[in-house]
């Protein structure tokens, strides 16, 4: 009988109905398409089953394989158990807040201490709780994100400031930002 060979992801796939002895205990071998399963080492990691194989997947920035749903998700909901994970510190910002007086989002940081001066990120009590915004030092339109406990260096887009008092990006008028500079460099 003729083989044929299926080309996925740079994996040659032996399609021919008679295995060998060997291939019947070969641990990269899987019989559920799609199924997804923990690595056996990684917290971040996770395989794939796609023609019978396994195939190593990575989660997204930030996320973990859990076990639970089979799937990646936020690092607060994995037990990692013994399995290692280095995904957490890597960041992905995807969007801005912005300040809009019709749909006010207050942020209580009164049980927290901040320091702005220092610029250390509050520690979170709660998984759920939002990521604390600090202004930058110098720069009216740069702010940090506290994520993971770590400041991350955020920019407003143009024509906006950063408002503490609001925790988001704002007008100038309303930022109040009279201390630090602003960037006036266009954007072509």
């Amino acid at each position: 009988m003729e083989n044929i060979w299926y080309k996925v992801k740079n994996l040659k796939l032996d399609s021919s109905p008679e295995r060998s002895s060997e291939e019947k205990h070969n641990t990269n071998s899987c019989k559920i398409e799609n199924q997804q399963t923990a690595h056996e080492s990684r917290c971040d990691l996770y395989y794939r089953c796609v023609y019978g194989v396994k195939v190593q997947k990575e989660c997204p920035a930030g996320k973990l394989f859990n076990t639970q749903i089979s799937n990646c998700d936020n690092s607060y909901n994995v037990d990692c158990n013994n399995r290692i994970h280095n995904n957490v510190n890597k960041l992905v910002v995807r969007s801005f807040d912005f300040y809009d007086p019709d749909e006010t989002t207050t942020l209580d940081l009164s049980d927290q201490e901040v320091s702005v001066e220092s610029g250390e990120c509050p520690e979170k009590k709660d998984p759920y709780e939002p990521s604390a915004l600090l202004p930058h030092e110098e720069s009216c339109n740069h702010f940090y994100k506290c994520i993971n406990g770590k400041k991350v260096l955020m920019k407003c887009p143009k024509p906006f400031q950063f408002n503490f008092k609001v925790s988001a990006c704002d007008w100038p008028q309303n930022a109040r930002c009279y201390n630090r500079k602003i960037d006036t460099t266009t954007v072509h």
